[in-house]
């Protein structure tokens, strides 16, 4: 006799399923299932261009910007070269300026060899060199001076007739009194002539201008913010961290398994809430994934009874995963390289956030950085524990945080005689001690029982001494250069030296050669090839050489 069950679903359709599937984040396989009954095609309203019918209305000489942006280069620059005389008198005089830059940057990109691309062409499609010369068409118009352009390759994709234009658009920022260095394998432009501009002479290509000055010392943590290779926007495709609160945008999969099953994609509205039908909006907004879980699975325990089920027959539950973390809106400001107002996804730390910025500037505090939500102080962080101690400052922000960065209090330079060599930052009350620890300690070669330091006093300078054992009760003063001094090598104590005519040469310690016997003993005895018939002995006190015995 066999068990009937019964159960009721709505089915979505087949459209919307394919649609939801295309739209699977986890599954490349499901993706190219959904896809392969997708075809792209134009638009029937705006045939592919992108804009609605009110603005395709507006033509200039029966064109649209749509059918401007599909002409080449070359054919573009011609069209705007005959486009004034054909506007009346009124038309003119509001298009010339516009006209004007137009021409301009046309010009800049056909200098470069790019009169074959047109406006709309991908970005995805373009060669490296191609990029390139975009950019450097675009420097030109940006009229940089006091530059340093260094191109790799710049040539790839341009004929060899044309190198000559990208050449004599190198020489275009030689005359602002930039100076480029020219990676290619093109022999024109290593060849080039001779550089001189309209300030003077200049070869680029000369050992005097590429000598590296002495550096400064940097401050400790300043290199972080300089990296490259760092991604500012965090990866979305990780586990929701445990303390991350859930807000307006978010994109949310809710999965009910067991007795019942059916998938949820649901986005929290701007009021904070998701909806469900026969039954009123759940207000998530605020709540960590946990706490979220929790209230869903007390709603929908309504319709779908089994939540609350502890009958493995009948029991659901309820899995909620986070699809698509919404964006939000931070500002950074104080002494910051770019201070400003982001767009950041909500995964975003407050380490993310200041990369976007450029980190904080040659004043602005590493260890006292302040998150304000509406004008209160929510966190204070610390980026020395990220840089020395590696405790990640795992404050996730909200729409509208602001992070300000103050300028540093106390910053003291580290001189000689330790690991770092860098300009480091300290808080109020911190000793020396404190800054030999976030230092790495003193290097290998340092006098370590001992401590100089060069403080600023009134209108001149001293210098203050600190022991070993009053390095956790002295304070530190902003400005303070501070130095372990080094032993030098060559002081060296309870050596005998013994060479010439023997197998081993070099030093001995002395307490275990107290004779000259014993000595070339240790030295595994005279050459195969030599008789010891004599030797000179040199007595040394001090670094002094000052008694001199011939021994046989």
């Amino acid at each position: 006799m066999g068990l009937t069950r019964k159960y009721k679903i709505d089915f979505e359709g087949v459209i919307t399923f394919i649609e939801n599937q295309s739209k699977e984040l986890y599954s490349a396989r499901i993706k190219r299932w959904a896809n392969s009954f997708m075809d792209k095609v134009n638009c029937e309203t705006c045939g592919g261009s992108r804009l609605n019918k009110q603005s395709n209305f507006f033509k200039i000489s029966n064109k649209t910007i749509h059918d401007l942006s599909k002409l080449d280069i070359i054919d573009l620059k011609k069209w705007f070269d005959k486009i004034e005389s054909k506007l009346d008198k009124r038309k003119r005089i509001i298009g010339s300026e516009i006209i004007k830059e137009i021409n301009k940057r046309l010009d800049f990109l056909l200098d470069v060899g790019l009169d074959y691309l047109s406006l709309n062409r991908p970005v995805r499609s373009l060669s490296g060199g191609e990029s390139q010369r975009i950019r450097l068409a675009t420097q030109i118009g940006s009229q940089l001076v006091g530059v340093l352009y260094i191109l790799d390759e710049p040539s790839i994709g341009l004929h060899q007739r044309d190198n000559s234009k990208l050449i004599d658009s190198l020489k275009k920022l030689r005359d602002l009194w930039n100076k480029e260095l020219s990676v290619s394998s093109s022999s024109e432009i290593y060849d080039s002539e001779k550089i001189e501009s309209k300030f003077g002479e200049l070869n680029v290509f000369e050992q005097d201008s590429l000598e590296i000055k002495n550096e400064e010392l940097k401050r400790f943590g300043s290199d972080f913010f300089k990296n490259k290779n760092i991604v500012e926007v965090p990866q979305l495709y990780v586990a929701t961290p445990s303390d991350y609160r859930l807000g307006p945008g978010d994109e949310l999969v809710i999965n009910l398994y067991g007795a019942y099953e059916i998938t949820y994609s649901v986005q929290i509205s701007r009021n904070g809430n998701v909806k469900f039908d026969k039954l009123g909006p759940v207000y998530l907004s605020g709540l960590s994934i946990s706490a979220a879980n929790k209230r869903l699975k007390s709603r929908l325990s309504k319709i779908y009874t089994g939540l609350n089920s502890n009958n493995p027959i009948e029991k659901v539950d309820l899995e909620l995963n986070l699809q698509k973390a919404r964006t939000i809106v931070v500002n950074i400001t104080g002494q910051v390289e770019a201070p400003g107002t982001y767009t950041i996804s909500g995964f975003s730390s407050v380490l993310n956030a200041l990369y976007a910025a450029g980190g904080p500037n040659e004043v602005g505090t590493y260890r006292d950085i302040k998150i304000l939500r509406s004008g209160r102080v929510v966190h204070t962080v610390d980026l020395y524990d990220y840089f020395t101690n590696g405790i990640y400052p795992n404050v996730y922000l909200r729409d509208q945080d602001v992070i300000l960065v103050r300028p540093y209090q106390i910053q003291t330079e580290l001189a000689t005689g330790f690991n770092q060599l860098s300009l480091f930052e300290l808080k109020k009350g911190e000793v020396v001690l404190d800054l030999i620890n976030l230092s790495g300690g003193a290097s290998s070669n340092a006098f370590k029982k001992k401590l100089f330091i060069e403080r600023f006093v009134d209108f001149s300078k001293t210098i203050v001494e600190i022991d070993e054992e009053n390095f956790s009760s002295n304070r530190l003063f902003d400005g303070d250069k501070i130095s372990f001094k080094e032993i030098k090598n060559d002081n060296v104590s309870n050596i005998v030296k013994i060479g010439g005519t023997v197998n081993l040469e070099g030093n001995f310690q002395l307490d275990s050669n107290k004779t000259v016997n014993e000595l070339i003993n240790s030295a595994k005895g005279f050459s195969s090839d030599k008789l010891g018939f004599s030797a000179i002995l040199y007595k040394n006190n001090k670094g002094l050489n000052n008694e001199v015995v011939s021994l046989n």
